[in-house]
Protein backbone atom coordinates (compact mmCIF):
# COMPACT_ATOMS: atom_id res chain seq x y z
CA UNK A 1 0.00 0.00 0.00
CA UNK A 2 1.36 3.35 -1.16
CA UNK A 3 0.97 6.68 -0.15
CA UNK A 4 -0.22 9.77 -1.73
CA UNK A 5 1.73 11.99 -4.38
CA UNK A 6 0.38 14.69 -1.97
CA UNK A 7 2.54 13.44 0.93
CA UNK A 8 5.81 14.00 -0.75
CA UNK A 9 5.46 17.25 -3.07
CA UNK A 10 3.35 19.62 -0.56
CA UNK A 11 4.07 20.63 2.53
CA UNK A 12 2.41 19.67 5.62
CA UNK A 13 -0.57 21.37 7.22
CA UNK A 14 -0.34 22.60 10.17
CA UNK A 15 -1.44 25.00 12.63
CA UNK A 16 0.30 28.08 14.07
CA UNK A 17 0.49 27.07 17.62
CA UNK A 18 2.13 23.95 16.18
CA UNK A 19 4.84 25.62 13.72
CA UNK A 20 5.94 28.24 16.78
CA UNK A 21 6.85 31.77 16.76
CA UNK A 22 9.92 31.25 13.73
CA UNK A 23 9.43 32.48 10.21
CA UNK A 24 12.47 30.18 9.33
CA UNK A 25 11.54 26.66 10.36
CA UNK A 26 13.94 23.15 9.64
CA UNK A 27 12.04 20.19 9.12
CA UNK A 28 13.31 16.61 8.44
CA UNK A 29 11.12 14.54 6.18
CA UNK A 30 11.14 10.74 6.78
CA UNK A 31 8.87 9.35 3.54
CA UNK A 32 6.95 6.33 4.73
CA UNK A 33 8.16 5.62 8.10
CA UNK A 34 5.09 5.63 9.99
CA UNK A 35 1.56 4.51 9.51
CA UNK A 36 -1.28 7.49 10.08
CA UNK A 37 -3.20 7.13 13.29
CA UNK A 38 -6.29 7.33 11.38
CA UNK A 39 -6.37 5.49 8.33
CA UNK A 40 -2.67 3.21 9.23
CA UNK A 41 -1.64 3.73 5.64
CA UNK A 42 2.40 4.65 5.62
CA UNK A 43 2.75 8.47 4.89
CA UNK A 44 5.22 11.25 4.96
CA UNK A 45 6.72 12.48 8.45
CA UNK A 46 7.93 15.78 9.21
CA UNK A 47 9.74 16.61 12.20
CA UNK A 48 10.46 20.11 13.69
CA UNK A 49 11.43 22.07 16.70
CA UNK A 50 9.01 25.08 17.35
CA UNK A 51 11.55 26.86 19.88
CA UNK A 52 15.18 26.41 19.48
CA UNK A 53 15.29 24.71 22.77
CA UNK A 54 12.07 21.93 22.81
CA UNK A 55 11.75 19.06 21.84
CA UNK A 56 11.09 17.88 18.10
CA UNK A 57 6.78 17.81 17.45
CA UNK A 58 6.13 15.25 13.99
CA UNK A 59 3.06 14.93 12.43
CA UNK A 60 0.90 12.18 13.15
CA UNK A 61 -1.82 11.76 10.60
CA UNK A 62 -0.95 11.58 6.71
CA UNK A 63 -2.32 14.55 4.26
CA UNK A 64 -5.34 13.11 2.91
CA UNK A 65 -6.82 12.82 6.36
CA UNK A 66 -5.90 15.69 7.61
CA UNK A 67 -7.78 17.63 4.33
CA UNK A 68 -11.16 15.75 4.54
CA UNK A 69 -11.13 16.66 8.34
CA UNK A 70 -9.50 20.36 7.97
CA UNK A 71 -7.71 19.54 11.06
CA UNK A 72 -3.67 19.88 11.85
CA UNK A 73 -1.35 16.99 11.25
CA UNK A 74 0.18 17.41 13.91
CA UNK A 75 -2.47 18.31 17.26
CA UNK A 76 -5.31 17.21 15.22
CA UNK A 77 -7.39 20.77 16.06
CA UNK A 78 -8.98 22.31 13.45
CA UNK A 79 -7.40 24.71 11.18
CA UNK A 80 -10.13 27.32 11.50
CA UNK A 81 -11.67 27.22 14.69
CA UNK A 82 -8.78 25.66 16.72
CA UNK A 83 -10.90 23.42 18.67
CA UNK A 84 -11.10 19.76 18.05
CA UNK A 85 -12.72 17.56 15.19
CA UNK A 86 -15.49 16.11 17.78
CA UNK A 87 -16.11 19.60 19.39
CA UNK A 88 -16.05 21.37 16.05
CA UNK A 89 -18.97 18.84 14.41
CA UNK A 90 -21.31 19.67 18.24
CA UNK A 91 -21.17 23.26 17.80
CA UNK A 92 -22.21 23.18 14.17
CA UNK A 93 -25.57 20.96 14.80
CA UNK A 94 -26.18 23.41 17.48
CA UNK A 95 -25.61 26.60 15.15
CA UNK A 96 -28.46 24.42 13.23
CA UNK A 97 -25.66 23.39 9.90
CA UNK A 98 -27.87 20.77 8.71
CA UNK A 99 -25.68 18.91 6.44
CA UNK A 100 -23.72 17.33 9.07
CA UNK A 101 -26.14 14.62 9.56
CA UNK A 102 -25.26 12.94 5.79
CA UNK A 103 -21.90 13.56 6.46
CA UNK A 104 -20.72 10.15 8.74
CA UNK A 105 -16.97 10.34 10.32
CA UNK A 106 -15.80 6.88 9.51
CA UNK A 107 -15.05 4.13 12.71
CA UNK A 108 -13.65 1.15 11.98
CA UNK A 109 -10.26 0.44 10.23
CA UNK A 110 -12.42 -1.10 6.61
CA UNK A 111 -14.11 2.18 6.28
CA UNK A 112 -11.27 4.65 7.02
CA UNK A 113 -9.11 2.79 4.36
CA UNK A 114 -11.53 3.03 1.93
CA UNK A 115 -12.40 6.58 2.43
CA UNK A 116 -8.82 7.62 2.82
CA UNK A 117 -8.29 5.81 -0.47
CA UNK A 118 -11.44 7.78 -2.46
CA UNK A 119 -10.24 11.30 -1.18
CA UNK A 120 -12.20 12.81 -4.92
CA UNK A 121 -15.33 11.08 -3.05
CA UNK A 122 -14.81 11.73 0.15
CA UNK A 123 -13.35 15.91 0.12
CA UNK A 124 -14.75 16.94 3.62
CA UNK A 125 -15.73 15.19 6.74
CA UNK A 126 -17.97 16.14 9.39
CA UNK A 127 -17.66 19.96 9.70
CA UNK A 128 -14.68 20.29 7.67
CA UNK A 129 -17.11 21.69 4.53
CA UNK A 130 -18.29 24.51 7.09
CA UNK A 131 -14.73 25.45 8.57
CA UNK A 132 -12.89 25.13 4.84
CA UNK A 133 -15.14 28.03 3.63
CA UNK A 134 -14.14 31.52 5.48
CA UNK A 135 -17.72 32.93 4.34
CA UNK A 136 -19.64 30.09 6.24
CA UNK A 137 -17.32 29.89 9.26
CA UNK A 138 -18.31 33.48 9.86
CA UNK A 139 -21.80 33.09 9.36
CA UNK A 140 -21.61 30.06 11.98
CA UNK A 141 -20.62 31.89 14.28
CA UNK A 142 -22.53 34.74 13.88
CA UNK A 143 -25.21 32.22 14.57
CA UNK A 144 -23.47 30.79 17.51
CA UNK A 145 -23.19 34.37 19.04
CA UNK A 146 -27.04 34.94 18.50
CA UNK A 147 -28.00 31.52 20.31
CA UNK A 148 -25.61 32.27 23.27
CA UNK A 149 -26.88 35.76 23.89
CA UNK A 150 -30.75 34.07 23.65
CA UNK A 151 -29.95 31.99 26.24
CA UNK A 152 -28.03 34.31 28.35
CA UNK A 153 -31.27 36.21 28.41
CA UNK A 154 -33.65 32.97 29.30
CA UNK A 155 -31.07 32.70 32.14
CA UNK A 156 -31.09 35.95 33.35
CA UNK A 157 -35.36 35.66 33.68
CA UNK A 158 -34.66 32.51 35.54
CA UNK A 159 -32.69 34.24 38.15
CA UNK A 160 -34.07 37.92 37.97
CA UNK A 161 -38.15 35.57 38.76
CA UNK A 162 -36.39 33.25 41.55
CA UNK A 163 -37.87 30.22 39.31
CA UNK A 164 -33.86 28.78 38.88
CA UNK A 165 -33.49 26.30 41.92
CA UNK A 166 -30.19 25.25 40.39
CA UNK A 167 -27.18 26.08 42.12
CA UNK A 168 -23.45 26.30 41.22
CA UNK A 169 -22.14 24.26 43.85
CA UNK A 170 -20.17 21.22 42.42
CA UNK A 171 -21.67 19.18 46.13
CA UNK A 172 -24.85 17.20 44.91
CA UNK A 173 -28.27 18.42 46.44
CA UNK A 174 -28.53 15.22 48.62
CA UNK A 175 -25.40 15.18 50.24
CA UNK A 176 -27.01 15.94 53.56
CA UNK A 177 -28.32 12.52 53.81
CA UNK A 178 -25.63 10.94 53.13
CA UNK A 179 -24.10 8.96 56.44
CA UNK A 180 -20.44 8.69 56.79
CA UNK A 181 -20.33 8.58 60.67
CA UNK A 182 -18.93 5.35 61.12
CA UNK A 183 -16.24 6.50 58.12
CA UNK A 184 -15.39 9.62 59.21
CA UNK A 185 -14.78 8.09 62.57
CA UNK A 186 -12.10 5.94 61.33
CA UNK A 187 -9.92 8.76 60.49
CA UNK A 188 -6.69 9.81 62.39
CA UNK A 189 -8.08 13.62 62.17
CA UNK A 190 -6.69 13.89 66.08
CA UNK A 191 -3.71 12.26 66.24
CA UNK A 192 -0.37 13.92 66.91
CA UNK A 193 2.75 14.36 64.97
CA UNK A 194 4.93 13.70 67.95
CA UNK A 195 6.44 10.10 66.98
CA UNK A 196 5.83 7.69 69.71
CA UNK A 197 8.96 5.54 71.77
CA UNK A 198 7.35 2.20 70.94
CA UNK A 199 6.07 2.69 67.71
CA UNK A 200 7.86 3.88 64.60
CA UNK A 201 5.77 4.81 61.76
CA UNK A 202 7.03 5.77 58.43
CA UNK A 203 3.39 7.14 56.94
CA UNK A 204 2.10 10.78 57.45
CA UNK A 205 -1.93 11.50 56.72
CA UNK A 206 -2.42 14.50 55.62
CA UNK A 207 -5.84 16.95 55.53
CA UNK A 208 -6.97 20.01 54.61
CA UNK A 209 -5.86 19.15 50.70
CA UNK A 210 -6.99 21.62 48.02
CA UNK A 211 -8.09 21.08 44.82
CA UNK A 212 -5.87 23.54 43.40
CA UNK A 213 -3.02 22.74 45.31
CA UNK A 214 -1.06 20.54 42.78
CA UNK A 215 0.33 17.03 44.53
CA UNK A 216 4.03 18.06 43.38
CA UNK A 217 4.37 20.97 45.29
CA UNK A 218 2.88 19.29 48.58
CA UNK A 219 5.67 16.48 47.94
CA UNK A 220 8.31 19.18 47.54
CA UNK A 221 7.35 21.13 50.36
CA UNK A 222 8.12 17.69 52.33
CA UNK A 223 11.40 17.06 50.64
CA UNK A 224 12.33 20.64 51.96
CA UNK A 225 12.12 19.64 55.28
CA UNK A 226 14.28 17.02 54.75
CA UNK A 227 17.46 18.56 57.12
CA UNK A 228 21.07 18.45 54.95
CA UNK A 229 22.80 16.06 57.11
CA UNK A 230 20.01 13.50 56.42
CA UNK A 231 19.68 14.07 52.63
CA UNK A 232 23.38 13.62 52.42
CA UNK A 233 24.47 10.25 54.14
CA UNK A 234 21.34 8.77 52.27
CA UNK A 235 20.75 7.50 48.61
CA UNK A 236 17.23 6.38 48.87
CA UNK A 237 14.31 8.72 47.05
CA UNK A 238 12.57 10.08 50.64
CA UNK A 239 9.36 9.68 49.51
CA UNK A 240 8.22 5.88 48.78
CA UNK A 241 4.55 6.90 47.58
CA UNK A 242 1.87 9.77 47.79
CA UNK A 243 -1.76 9.23 47.63
CA UNK A 244 -4.20 11.67 47.60
CA UNK A 245 -7.74 11.66 47.17
CA UNK A 246 -9.13 15.52 46.55
CA UNK A 247 -12.63 14.73 46.91
CA UNK A 248 -11.78 13.38 50.75
CA UNK A 249 -9.39 16.23 50.84
CA UNK A 250 -6.57 14.00 52.57
CA UNK A 251 -3.67 12.39 51.49
CA UNK A 252 -1.30 9.74 52.25
CA UNK A 253 2.81 10.14 52.54
CA UNK A 254 4.83 6.91 52.53
CA UNK A 255 8.39 7.87 53.38
CA UNK A 256 11.18 5.60 52.93
CA UNK A 257 12.06 4.36 56.84
CA UNK A 258 10.17 5.98 60.22
CA UNK A 259 13.84 7.88 60.89
CA UNK A 260 13.01 9.97 57.61
CA UNK A 261 9.91 10.39 59.02
CA UNK A 262 11.23 11.43 62.22
CA UNK A 263 13.18 13.91 60.15
CA UNK A 264 10.65 15.86 58.54
CA UNK A 265 8.21 15.63 60.85
CA UNK A 266 11.08 17.46 63.42
CA UNK A 267 10.27 20.64 61.27
CA UNK A 268 6.55 20.74 61.60
CA UNK A 269 4.98 22.37 64.95
CA UNK A 270 1.96 21.15 66.92
CA UNK A 271 -0.58 23.13 67.13
CA UNK A 272 -1.89 21.47 70.46
CA UNK A 273 -0.01 18.92 72.96
CA UNK A 274 0.06 15.81 71.70
CA UNK A 275 -2.04 16.83 68.06
CA UNK A 276 -1.70 17.46 64.65
CA UNK A 277 0.96 19.43 63.06
CA UNK A 278 0.29 22.26 60.34
CA UNK A 279 2.25 23.33 57.28
CA UNK A 280 1.64 26.43 55.09
CA UNK A 281 1.99 25.10 51.36
CA UNK A 282 0.85 27.83 48.72
CA UNK A 283 -0.89 29.68 51.27
CA UNK A 284 -3.01 26.59 52.01
CA UNK A 285 -3.23 25.21 55.68
CA UNK A 286 -2.41 21.49 56.27
CA UNK A 287 -2.71 19.11 58.64
CA UNK A 288 -0.54 16.31 59.25
CA UNK A 289 -0.97 13.31 61.57
CA UNK A 290 1.30 10.08 62.23
CA UNK A 291 -0.85 6.93 60.76
CA UNK A 292 0.28 3.23 60.76
CA UNK A 293 -0.78 2.70 57.08
CA UNK A 294 -2.77 3.84 54.36
CA UNK A 295 -6.70 2.99 53.83
CA UNK A 296 -9.65 4.53 52.11
CA UNK A 297 -12.88 3.80 53.61
CA UNK A 298 -15.18 5.20 51.01
CA UNK A 299 -16.35 3.48 48.81
CA UNK A 300 -18.09 5.70 46.53
CA UNK A 301 -17.27 9.46 45.52
CA UNK A 302 -20.51 11.01 47.14
CA UNK A 303 -18.89 9.29 50.15
CA UNK A 304 -16.13 11.03 49.23
CA UNK A 305 -17.46 14.47 48.87
CA UNK A 306 -19.12 14.28 52.72
CA UNK A 307 -16.14 13.42 54.50
CA UNK A 308 -14.56 16.60 52.42
CA UNK A 309 -17.05 18.17 53.64
CA UNK A 310 -16.64 17.23 57.11
CA UNK A 311 -13.22 17.80 56.99
CA UNK A 312 -13.62 20.81 55.99
CA UNK A 313 -15.92 21.80 59.11
CA UNK A 314 -12.90 20.04 61.15
CA UNK A 315 -10.48 22.41 59.93
CA UNK A 316 -12.53 25.19 60.76
CA UNK A 317 -13.30 23.88 64.39
CA UNK A 318 -9.22 23.08 64.58
CA UNK A 319 -7.97 26.52 63.67
CA UNK A 320 -10.67 28.56 66.24
CA UNK A 321 -9.22 25.73 69.13
CA UNK A 322 -5.77 27.07 67.93
CA UNK A 323 -6.22 30.79 68.13
CA UNK A 324 -7.96 30.66 71.10
CA UNK A 325 -5.06 28.58 72.58
CA UNK A 326 -2.87 31.52 71.07
CA UNK A 327 -4.77 34.50 72.22
CA UNK A 328 -4.76 32.48 76.04
CA UNK A 329 -0.95 32.36 75.83
CA UNK A 330 -0.90 35.93 74.74
CA UNK A 331 -3.09 37.46 77.30
CA UNK A 332 -1.34 35.31 80.07
CA UNK A 333 2.20 37.00 78.90
CA UNK A 334 0.51 40.75 78.55
CA UNK A 335 -0.68 40.37 82.50
CA UNK A 336 2.67 38.95 83.61
CA UNK A 337 4.37 42.30 81.67
CA UNK A 338 1.68 44.29 82.92
CA UNK A 339 1.65 43.78 86.21
CA UNK A 340 5.57 44.08 86.67
CA UNK A 341 5.01 47.35 84.62
CA UNK A 342 2.46 49.09 86.96
CA UNK A 343 3.19 51.12 89.70
CA UNK A 344 1.38 53.53 92.03
CA UNK A 345 2.62 56.20 93.97
CA UNK A 346 0.70 57.55 97.15
CA UNK A 347 2.17 61.09 98.62
CA UNK A 348 0.74 62.00 102.22
CA UNK A 349 1.27 64.92 104.42
CA UNK A 350 1.75 65.49 107.46
CA UNK A 351 1.57 69.05 108.95
CA UNK A 352 2.51 68.23 112.51
CA UNK A 353 6.09 66.42 111.37
CA UNK A 354 6.18 68.58 108.53
CA UNK A 355 7.25 65.67 106.46
CA UNK A 356 6.24 63.88 103.23
CA UNK A 357 6.02 60.46 102.82
CA UNK A 358 5.79 59.06 99.09
CA UNK A 359 4.90 55.30 99.03
CA UNK A 360 5.80 53.58 95.54
CA UNK A 361 4.00 50.21 95.08
CA UNK A 362 4.69 48.09 92.18
CA UNK A 363 4.50 43.99 92.49
CA UNK A 364 8.00 43.59 91.44
CA UNK A 365 9.21 45.51 94.83
CA UNK A 366 7.91 47.96 96.99
CA UNK A 367 9.89 50.67 98.96
CA UNK A 368 9.26 53.98 100.49
CA UNK A 369 11.28 56.49 101.36
CA UNK A 370 10.67 59.76 103.92
CA UNK A 371 11.68 63.43 102.30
Amino acid sequence: MSTTSSDTTQPPALCEKCLGPSEHLRMLRDQNSLECKLCTRPFTVYKWKPHPNSPYKQTIICLTCSRQRNCCQCCLLDLTYGISVQMRDEVLKMAGVKSLSNEMTPKNEVTKLYVAGNEDKFQSLGGAGVSKDQEKAREVLRKLAIITKQQEDEKNKLIASGKNHQTNDKLPQNLEKVDVTKIFSKLPLNGSITPEQEKKYSTLFIFGIDPSLPDYKITNHFTSLIPQQVQTTTTAQPIKAYVSCQKSRYAYLTLSSPEMADAITKGIKPIKDQGPGRIIVENVPLFVTYVSKQRDFAKSNIERLKIGSLISKFIRKLNDTGNANGNNTKRKSESVDGGKAKKSKTITKNPEKKETTIIVNSTADDGSFEL
